[in-house]
């Protein structure tokens, strides 16, 4: 690591770089709408879940603020996610930066990469404390290496590296992708794999190690200690449905709540970019065990997603920061880079930036943009559209009816004074009682729309109605590609009603 300057120029750009990001991305992180797995992830707190859906009890510790302060976590996870990027790039430029050109290919793979801008959708969920947690498990590598190229003790700060390592892979299970990678990149680099073999050799060196990790993935996973059980099968991820090509491609479907799903492809890297920096630099460089570490990571990725995880979006983000992090160990690893690397990693590099910022980010920013004007036309519109439906609801008798809104969003509502829960050992987490998670379209006119769902013949489950009102805003038709707007067509249309930028579709089951 070296004698550093006390202003370092590299440090500083990258930090001007880092800003010009979070500034770029506030807007998105700032709106005060929410999809509903931000709902669902404040009900496990309000249900005790020890762990659940493969998130971690300090996951689900942190969503019981989320009534309270939504908007504030959301910016959290941006500051998060901006310190992330800032922290690996720092490392890499302390650790192992050896030439202007290496550290461009090195920025342009770290902020190209589209797993920093997935921000249509869920704005609060495990990626940003996962990679924060990697990011600060990266400065301690860098940190332990500079103590061994020094000749000084490092086993306080490998141990903390270890600690670091178990806590990152308590998030979820497939964080397990970024800590194995980067364990076996250490296994590559000489530097790392001599440090290793010196601390790893001594028995009790292995143990602290051990001991280290496992105490990192408790403090992730603390329900372990009182409720291993449920804590353990809250943790098992979901079972698959997605083949890997469709998965890294086109997969062809339309998430219910239209949340960003986009494949590999475009929420993480370029897959033809990708293979070239995993498969045909390592061999144009005669780095085989680099390779044969790409190979062995592409494979456990493959049976991942085909046997073991859905495949959805962010379920590729793990794998995306092993990707960065083989990016720097691959260019810290030859001084004497041949042209045809350079030529190799910039032809990677314009084929991501188109995908990311020519195609990806367009595309999410147009869903905002026109998702944000909806949701302003259901609230605006709000107390009229409920009294539209109790009209035609009087024409229907007694039949079973309910609606059904377009637009997946909603917010957190309170009902009457705070009345907040405080933590106990069955139920360990802090959260208000008194909050509800409302439809945007009713929290402008909450007593009429409970008033309307209070009818004898409301029915909250769509399969056993009779009617059915769909709810949708015009402008929000131009998102067939991410939104459910023909939801009902398979049914009989059996009237229209067309309001001031929104049209009720009156649907007989």
């Amino acid at each position: 690591m070296g004698r550093s300057r006390k202003y370092d120029p590299k440090i500083i750009f990258l930090a001007c770089l880092c800003c010009l990001y979070f500034l770029a991305l506030l807007k998105f992180y700032l709106c005060s709408y929410y999809v509903p797995d931000t709902g669902l992830y404040f009900s496990f707190a309000c249900q005790g879940k020890k762990a659940q859906d493969g998130f971690s009890s300090l996951f689900i510790f942190l969503s019981g603020f989320i009534s309270r302060m939504p908007r504030i976590l959301n910016i959290c996870c941006l500051i998060l996610l901006t310190m992330s990027i800032f922290n690996i790039g720092y490392f890499y430029i302390k650790t192992f930066s050896a030439g202007i050109k290496s550290d461009l290919v090195v920025l342009g793979v770290l902020f190209g990469s589209s797993v920093w801008y997935y921000f249509y959708g869920k704005l609060f969920y495990d990626f940003p404390f996962a990679v924060f947690s990697y990011s600060l498990l990266l400065l301690a590598l860098g940190r332990t290496v500079h103590r061994y190229r020094n000749g000084t003790a490092y086993e306080r700060q490998w141990f903390f590296l270890c600690l670091l390592m178990g806590f990152t892979i308590s998030w979820k299970p497939y964080y397990i992708f970024s800590a194995a990678g980067l364990g076996l990149l250490m296994l590559a680099d000489q530097e790392c794999r001599a440090l290793l073999w010196k601390l790893l050799k001594r028995t009790v060196n292995i143990a602290v190690s051990l001991s280290g990790a496992a105490i990192g993935y408790a403090a992730g996973n603390f329900n372990l200690i009182f409720f291993p059980r449920e804590t353990i099968d809250g943790i098992r991820a979901y079972k698959a449905s997605f083949d890997f090509g469709s998965f890294l491609f086109d997969k062809g479907r339309v998430i219910w709540d239209h949340v960003n799903d986009l494949p590999f492809h475009f929420s993480v890297f370029n897959v033809a970019g990708c293979a070239l920096f995993l498969f045909v630099i390592p061999l144009i460089m005669r780095k085989y065990i680099y390779l044969g570490i790409s190979i062995f990571m592409t494979i456990c990725f493959y049976l991942f997603i085909t046997y073991f995880s859905p495949g959805y979006t962010w379920h590729g983000f793990a794998f995306g920061i092993f990707f960065i992090t083989f990016v720097i160990f691959l260019c810290a690893e030859d001084k004497k880079r041949t042209k045809e690397f350079y030529y190799i990693a910039l032809i990677s590099l314009v084929l991501q930036g188109i995908t990311c910022f020519g195609l990806y980010v367009p595309k999410q920013m147009n869903w905002f943009y026109m998702t944000d004007e909806a949701v302003s036309v259901l609230e605006e519109h709000s107390s009229e559209i409920v009294s539209r439906i109790e009209t035609v609801k009087v024409l229907l008798g007694e039949s079973a009816f309910s609606v059904d809104v377009a637009v997946k969003r909603s917010r957190f509502v309170a009902n009457g004074s705070l009345q907040m829960h405080y933590p106990t050992i069955e139920q360990p987490y802090y959260f208000a009682e008194n909050f509800e998670f409302v439809d945007v379209l009713e929290s402008k006119a909450l007593v009429n729309w409970r008033c309307l769902r209070s009818c004898s013949n409301y029915e909250q489950d769509l399969s056993n109605c009779e009617y059915i009102f769909y709810i949708v805003p015009d402008c929000f038709v131009s998102l067939g590609d991410v939104a459910q707007i023909y939801k009902y067509s398979d049914l009989e249309l059996e009237n229209t009603y067309l309001g001031d930028g929104y049209t009720i579709f009156l649907y007989k089951v």
